[in-house]
Formats: C-alpha cells, sequence, structure tokens
C-alpha cells in the first residue's frame, strides 16, 4: 500500500478511476477500506436453472457468427443476456447504467445493478483490462456501500469482459473487499456463473 496516495478532488465519475495510475489496494485504502485477493466461497444456487443449457448453446452459436471487438458488442451479446435471464428467473429488479452519487469523487453510473433484498453489481470492463476494471469495481462497491440502506452484510459485484468473469465481494462490517483469485469462461462456465448470480441474489 502506498501511504502518500491520495484521491483527485475531482475524478468526475466511476469511469474515471479506471484510469488512475494507482493499485485497487490504495483506492480502497484512501476510503477507509482494506482489499484482500483468495479463493472466495461465493453462494450457489442449490436448485436447478433450467434456461442454463439453452442459453449456453445460443452464446456459443453466436459467437461463430460475430466478431466481439467492442464492448457494446460484448455487453449485448454476452453479459447482457446472462443478467436477463437471471432477472427473470429470479424476478429481480435490473438496473441498467444506474446513476448514484455518494460524493464528488465517489459518483457515477453502475453498468449493471441486479436488485431483490440483496445486490449483485456487475461491470463491463473497458479494453477488457480485468485490473484496472476490478479498480473501478472497487469504487462502484464502496459507493453501493456508502449508498444503500438495505440490511445486506456482504455487497457482490463481479467484473466482465464478456468472454470471462471474476467475483468479488465487500464485507460491510469489516469494510473488506476480497478478490476472488478464479475467474470463469463463458459460454464454457455458464452454469457456474449462473448458479452463483442466483445464489447471490437468493442467499
Amino acid at each position: 500500500m502506498n501511504p502518500n496516495f491520495k484521491l483527485p478532488a475531482q475524478l468526475g465519475s466511476f469511469s474515471a478511476y479506471f484510469e488512475l495510475k494507482a493499485r485497487a489496494e490504495d483506492v480502497a485504502a484512501a476510503w477507509g477500506y482494506h482489499l484482500e485477493r483468495r479463493v472466495l466461497e461465493l453462494p450457489q444456487s442449490t436448485g436447478p436453472l433450467v434456461w442454463v443449457p439453452a442459453l449456453q448453446a445460443r452464446l456459443t452459436d453466436l459467437l461463430t457468427l460475430t466478431d466481439l471487438t467492442s464492448e457494446q458488442a460484448r455487453r449485448e451479446v454476452l453479459i447482457g443476456p446472462v443478467l436477463t435471464e437471471a432477472a427473470l428467473h429470479l424476478r429481480a429488479r435490473l438496473e441498467i447504467e444506474y446513476p448514484i452519487e455518494v460524493a464528488d469523487n465517489l459518483k457515477g453510473t453502475l453498468d449493471y445493478l441486479l436488485q431483490t433484498t440483496h445486490h449483485l453489481l456487475v461491470i463491463e470492463a473497458k479494453h477488457a483490462d480485468p485490473t484496472r476494471g476490478f479498480m473501478q469495481l472497487v469504487a462502484e462497491l464502496i459507493a453501493l456501500d456508502k449508498w444503500t440502506d438495505l440490511p445486506d452484510a456482504t455487497l457482490y459485484g463481479a467484473i466482465s469482459l464478456g468472454s470471462s468473469w471474476q467475483f468479488a465481494c465487500l464485507q460491510r462490517e469489516k469494510k473488506c473487499l476480497i478478490q476472488d483469485v478464479n475467474s470463469y469462461a463463458l459460454p464454457r462456465d455458464l452454469e457456474i456463473i449462473a448458479q452463483t448470480i442466483v445464489g447471490v441474489l437468493q442467499a
């Protein structure tokens, strides 16, 4: 951790965290949180997800027909369909480009926010860069922690490149962010990704 690191007074939006010349640990510490990286034991849905095989087949077919060379393409073809199916399965609220503001240097729009009595925040990592994407996720999870008054003990988040997903959580009482060292490939690991999304929101 860099003890001399200070956040710029005016970052503008969450996407500005992606551009910061800093480490995720320093961003977390600047807001009074600490960061760990380890295998994360994520909640898993115990019931069958009957929509997964059809979606997996559809995504596999789509990947043979299109080049996902832009952020918009990855969001529309790979990320959006997974989250909309999960939202329909759970009857969960799905917010897209959802604006929140906590402070001048902690505000912006959340790519995707799934809400039941729990929250799951998902961001699409710009330029397919998971390291900088995680720094942005850190900022957005901290903002969500300060913004929501629901009694979730843990907030969950995920970075998606479309073809890969990595999960994280924020333990609110401990002010501890945990980055899972595992990542999951889409469409191969869709079952795991879907079971985790549903499990997090049902926990």
